[in-house]
């Protein structure tokens, strides 16, 4: 785990959105908040240090390891104008491992059993119009 201080003013929040928490996981049987988006020009964006898929760990002296998605937001909303987050890092993916998988859905009475983000004026990733799977559900038959 690393520290960032981060500092903003007024209104215009931190610049990220999150995803995760024990009621909505980003990551299935994983209840942490994650960043899924940095928002253009804004002050993360512009310090350059917080990356999308970066774990946040605790907010000043909240542990977020195991809140809800709206207690995560609560947390962040209520923060200081000079914030300390403290984030987890996963390393990158190697160049051996494949970048691209091809997968075979079948569609059933509950659709696909996958959620999707970004695209065209709701980047997910600076610079990428692309769309990226964000939740992927496990129907039981």
């Amino acid at each position: 785990s690393s520290g960032i201080n981060a500092e903003y003013g007024g209104d215009t929040g931190l610049g990220f959105s999150i995803s995760g928490g024990y009621d909505t996981p980003h990551i299935p049987d994983d209840p942490r908040i994650y960043i899924t988006k940095i928002i253009p020009n804004s002050v993360s964006a512009v310090d350059g240090r917080l990356r999308v898929n970066d774990c946040l760990v605790r907010v000043m002296d909240k542990d977020l390891s195991n809140v809800s998605h709206e207690e995560a937001v609560d947390i962040l909303k209520k923060s200081p104008q000079r914030v300390l987050l403290t984030i987890e890092r996963k390393k990158p993916v190697e160049a051996s491992v494949p970048r691209v998988l091809e997968v075979t859905l079948n569609k059933g009475e509950k659709g696909l059993g996958i959620s999707i983000a970004g695209g065209k004026g709701n980047r997910h990733i600076p610079e990428c119009d692309g769309i990226r799977v964000s939740c992927i559900t496990i129907y039981r038959i």
